[in-house]
């Protein structure tokens, strides 16, 4: 039997597996709807509410800034230029209107701004196409083209990947305009080892084998859809979390989808994180099944300068889910980053000691 014989034939498995799954699916995630809806006493539309969540403010200004390869990079901004910087960077399927509390709860202090990845959103790739090095090259592109420094640079699982990227491949940048960093809800390496790791490894051989997987996924019925989406939560979210992240997602051109998901199944930044001694927060809800607890302690450990605050009971998506929480540890950690830059002779951080694997300090918030 010839391989595509083989591989027509596994695309018919799966594909009738599907679409069984789908048919007895279906009336369980209506169910499942009904009684988030019920908890949390929501009416009306549920995608214009998500979309009314997901809008920019009055207050928001937005741009578009070329990438060094050609592309489009569209940027949301609030609050004063010239204040504090805190760079906020989205995950894969989303977009930076994901960040719209914390924008709410910290454009008085701090100037704000959240890019879109390539792909995602209002911006489009250049001639490099998606991974992780292009994202990094964005990021620096972002900072040097704002002329930011003493940033807070704020990465949410893909985009924590490339901001770790990019510390091992600008450190020039992050020595110069990066003040600390916040790695939420991420990995250094095993991307889909978590809870989740037999989907993810499914819809990762699939997405290899036949690149029209991840585009079918993305456009899944609404209700299928966010079943799928309310994964990336802890228990109990507000039915108006899921259905924005579901949006994103269906939003989403399959394409740019699946060429910005393979890139991280091989991310693995272990080694140069050892060297990046800037002050770094690690942030993770104690419910995450996507990238679990155990990640964001291995993080940590590996960083030499850094503390780990888990969210108990939060899922995947801790700007949505504990956003005043978040807020709040992202606010205090700025100004701690900024200070503490400030106070070093010359400008420059200290080397800070190494952390034992286990032993960085851990902050729970319940």
């Amino acid at each position: 039997m010839t391989k595509a014989r083989n591989a027509s034939l596994a695309a018919a498995a799966v594909a009738g597996a599907a679409s069984a799954a789908a048919g007895i699916g279906y009336l369980g995630a209506r169910r499942i709807i009904a009684a988030d809806r019920k908890r949390h006493g929501v009416t009306g539309n549920l995608s214009d509410l998500a979309l009314d969540a997901l809008a920019d403010s009055d207050e928001t200004t937005t741009a578009s800034i070329p990438t060094a390869d050609g592309g489009r990079m569209y940027v949301r901004s609030a609050g004063t230029p010239g204040d504090p910087p805190i760079v906020l960077l989205h995950g894969v399927t989303l977009d930076g209107s994901i960040w719209h509390n914390q924008f709410a709860d910290l454009q008085r202090d701090f100037h704000v701004i959240a890019p879109d990845w390539r792909g995602h959103g209002r911006s489009t790739p250049g001639r490099h196409g998606f991974g992780l090095d292009a994202l990094a090259t964005d990021l620096n592109t972002l900072l040097e083209t704002l002329d930011l420094h003493d940033a807070l640079v704020v990465g949410h699982s893909m985009g924590g990947m490339a901001l770790m990227r990019f510390c091992a491949v600008f450190p020039e940048t992050l020595e110069s305009r990066v003040s600390g960093m916040a790695f939420q809800s991420t990995a250094v390496c095993d991307v889909g080892a978590g809870p989740l790791v037999v989907p993810l490894k499914v819809g990762s051989f699939l997405a290899r084998r036949f690149p029209g997987a991840a585009g079918r996924f993305s456009k899944q019925p609404a209700d299928i859809g966010y079943v799928g989406a309310r994964l990336g939560f802890g228990a109990n979210p507000s039915p108006v979390w899921v259905e924005q992240t579901r949006l994103l997602l269906h939003h989403m051109d399959p394409a740019a989808l699946t060429a910005s998901v393979l890139p991280l199944l091989d991310h693995d930044e272990r080694e140069s994180l050892r060297r990046v001694v800037t002050p770094a927060l690690v942030l993770v809800g104690s419910a995450d099944l996507v990238t679990p607890l155990r990640q964001a302690e291995e993080i940590a450990a590996i960083l030499p300068n850094s503390m780990l605050s888990s969210f108990g009971g939060a899922g995947h998506t801790l700007m949505l889910e504990r956003s005043t929480e978040l807020s709040n540890v992202l606010r205090n950690f700025a100004l701690d980053c900024r200070r503490d830059r400030r106070l070093n002779v010359g400008g420059r951080r200290s080397e800070g000691k190494p952390v034992a694997p286990g032993a960085a300090p851990v902050v729970a918030l319940s």
